[in-house]
């Protein structure tokens, strides 16, 4: 998986995949929805630093695709969670964060007509729900 390089020992990866006869596809531009997911698997693992689970489900429901990225970390504290979608925003003190990525990523679902929420509890994690349009045209996106 990519990223998977940034989780630590122990890791558990989930995937949770409904059985679909037809691939999902999302409007929007490849290359910006992967970054997207990446933000959110590298916080995930960030928030695990001893290891944890990480679980991926994907799900169409109606006109959307909804992503959905959970860790078994110990959740953001409720007085962050209005914040952390707030440009240079971080919690952490490596000067190499910059505090950009889920404000980045919110601004690119936002941008694809999509929206992003969080649901987060004390001791036992973390959920982002990324909802991304389904393409209107499905060949059309096949091929970009």
């Amino acid at each position: 998986m990519f990223a998977s390089g940034e989780a630590a020992a122990g890791t558990a990866i989930e995937w949770k995949l409904p059985f679909i006869t037809d691939s999902l596809y999302a409007e929007g531009v490849q290359n910006l929805l992967e970054l997207v997911i990446i933000n959110f698997v590298l916080n995930a693992f960030q928030a695990m630093p001893s290891g944890g689970r990480l679980t991926i489900a994907v799900r169409r429901e109606g006109a959307e695709i909804i992503i959905e990225i959970s860790d078994t970390g110990p959740g953001i504290p409720e007085a962050h969670v209005s914040k952390i979608f707030d440009p240079f925003f971080t919690t952490r003190s490596d000067s190499r964060r910059s505090g950009l990525g889920l404000s980045v990523s919110h601004s690119i679902v936002r941008q694809h007509g999509g929206s992003v929420t969080v649901r987060s509890s004390p001791h036992e994690g973390t959920t982002f729900i990324v909802r991304i349009p389904v393409a209107r045209d499905r060949d059309t996106h096949a091929e970009e």
